[in-house]
């Protein structure tokens, strides 16, 4: 029939062409007169029904529902991606020279987003910060010195991973 993704592919001269306008115009109304009919006739429940008026606060549950659901798509997701960067870090990828930034798909898209983020936050003074691990001797139990180790608290991802760090500053 008609794809809606079209105008914002091909441009205005799609939806202007009356060939088009015709199912553009014609589904909507058909699809209003199909739901009025189900819910008319009762096999849509009125409770239910988009034309039975839902309460202003139904659709803010729903839409707080979707937001949820997109948010632990998202967070799912971005746990896989954090993970194959952690993995991607530990190696090198011969073909680019890169550990991380050159990886493919959302993950190397992470991995772009997180090494721009770097270089802002190595600017900025205010992500990074250093923590000392201190070097103990184990027969004398003393301290022969100590360790220090960057660490990144990001605003949108909170901590990253050591190795992420390290292996995007070699990247950078």
């Amino acid at each position: 029939m008609f794809n809606v993704n079209e105008p914002l592919l091909f441009g205005i001269p799609l939806v202007l062409n009356p060939v088009y306008a015709i199912p553009f115009l014609l589904i909507p109304s058909i699809a209003y007169c199909i739901a009025y009919a189900a819910t008319f006739l009762g096999v849509v429940p009125m409770g239910r029904s988009f034309l039975a008026g839902a309460s202003f606060r139904s659709w803010r549950r729903s839409l707080y529902a979707f937001v949820l659901i997109s948010d632990r798509v998202m967070k799912k997701q971005y746990d896989r991606g954090m993970n194959e960067i952690i993995v991607a870090a530990r190696g090198e990828d011969v073909s680019t020279g890169f550990k991380c930034v050159g990886l493919p798909g959302f993950e190397g898209f992470v991995a772009r987003s997180l090494a721009s983020d770097l270089v802002r936050a190595l600017r900025a003074e205010e992500q990074l910060y250093v923590v000392f691990q201190p070097q103990i001797d184990d027969n004398a139990g003393e301290v022969l010195g100590a360790e220090a180790l960057i660490r990144w608290n990001h605003p949108a991802y909170g901590h990253i991973s050591p190795e992420v760090v390290v292996a995007l500053a070699e990247d950078m």
